[in-house]
């Protein structure tokens, strides 16, 4: 996981500075293989759902051309969000790492470095939703457009969201920024869980591969389970309520998932994961001088 010491050693230094993410430049330290842990989780269980709807589908031919195709879109759907958190996840370590020496002394303000990173971030998330959907068009041998709608639908607010990040991060307190950064950072270990849970919940739905098919029973509950430990962990950061939530989604997920209800699931998910990145910008607007301050004077009610 990102290794936040270097933050945590100099975070008594930014409780004392003053200024704002525009002003001031956040110690860095060099990029590791352990930096790009978060990341690299995010990409492969992106890849892994993508992978496993392209081998899972059924189609229909004609001949030689496929005429129809069926195939888990809400599956789709997630590998695109999990596409756009990795591009957030590779934003987020923008002002706290550096790749080359050369840029270890450089005078570039942690504002900018966020600027870039999440506009960066916000490009990304459309251009790989677009990838992925041509990837499942080439995959299946069919049409790509509405395998490309349905992610670009859905990257499309992680990218909006990184967009608004990128033009209000630089206002952010100094003394701030260490929090914020650990606040905007995708929770990964939850986002994997539920992944896991989508993946080994659709293995019980295809015959793919088909040793497996007689624990199909089994394969569909421990997947709602594990998604909905996963959307409980997503949806709150109160360790009590994690617990509770884990134990009432998971098990009331394993009772109520079918071929039917299934999808409905993931979807449920999919939303979350938007309302996380909802709430996210919002604090980060909040956590902004100017603008935070407007927006509580304007929400707080006159006496």
């Amino acid at each position: 996981m990102i290794s936040y010491g270097a933050l945590q050693l100099t975070q008594p230094l930014y409780a004392a500075s003053r200024g704002t993410a525009a002003t001031v430049r956040l110690p860095r330290t060099r990029l590791t293989l352990a930096n790009l842990a978060r990341v690299a989780v995010l990409a492969a269980c992106s890849v892994a759902l993508l992978w496993q709807t392209i081998e899972t589908a059924i189609t229909w031919k004609t001949g030689s051309t496929v005429t129809a195709v069926y195939l888990p879109r809400e599956n789709i759907a997630f590998a695109a969000a999990l596409a756009a958190l990795t591009g957030w996840a590779a934003a987020q370590l923008t002002p706290t790492t550096w790749i080359l020496s050369s840029h270890a002394d450089d005078n570039i303000t942690t504002g900018a470095l966020l600027r870039r990173g999440y506009l960066g971030a916000a490009s990304l998330s459309l251009a790989l939703a677009g990838l992925w959907g041509l990837g499942i068009g080439i995959g299946v041998h069919y049409t790509p457009d509405p395998y490309i709608k349905i992610t670009i639908l859905t990257a499309a607010p992680f990218a909006a969201a990184a967009a608004i990040i990128a033009l209000t991060a630089h206002r952010i307190p100094a003394s701030a920024l260490p929090s914020w950064l650990q606040r905007v950072s995708p929770p990964a270990p939850a986002i994997a869980l539920a992944a896991a849970g989508v993946f080994v919940e659709q293995l019980a739905f295809s015959t793919s591969p088909t040793y497996l098919f007689d624990m199909a029973g089994l394969f569909q509950s421990a997947g709602a389970a594990m998604l909905g430990a996963g959307t409980a962990f997503t949806a709150t950061r109160q360790p009590l309520l994690r617990g509770i939530a884990a134990v009432i989604l998971g098990s009331g997920y394993a009772l109520v998932t079918g071929f039917f209800t299934a999808r409905y699931l993931t979807i449920a998910y999919i939303g979350v994961l938007i309302w996380w990145a909802i709430i996210t910008t919002a604090a980060t607007v909040m956590a902004s001088t100017s603008l935070g301050g407007w927006l509580r004077r304007w929400l707080t009610p006159p006496e």
